[in-house]
């Protein structure tokens, strides 16, 4: 994000948006009716997490009470979430990859707080 590049920006978005949904579909055992379903059917079954709903919305790109945020936005956005998602999924990471997790979790709030 610093440097600007959008090649970088754009990659990050897409595993920040698309990686981490599929993530969520995984851990919650959703099994799709079809790709353009995808994200309505994984946003129903985290209907029970606004806030990931949230910043998943913001990290696709969509259009929030602001308007449309732009990409460093989204990719904002696609940072929180990935840290909310390592929140979520903490109890089923394995012991060994909870350290690197929780170090990249880290690094992102203090990059978010202007610290990194």
């Amino acid at each position: 994000m610093r440097r600007g590049e959008v090649g970088r920006l754009l990659n990050a978005r897409h595993g920040l948006s698309w990686g981490l949904n599929h993530v969520l579909q995984v851990q919650r055992g959703v099994l799709t009716s079809g790709d353009n379903a995808c994200y309505d059917e994984v946003g129903a079954a985290m209907g029970d997490q606004p806030e990931w709903l949230r910043l998943r919305r913001l990290a696709f790109g969509l259009e929030d009470a602001d308007g449309a945020p732009t990409l460093a936005d989204q990719v904002r956005a696609g940072l929180r979430l990935y840290a909310r998602t390592a929140e979520l999924l903490d109890a089923a990471l394995q012991p060994a990859n909870r350290p690197i997790i929780a170090l990249t979790v880290t690094r992102i709030h203090e990059m978010l707080e202007g610290k990194g």
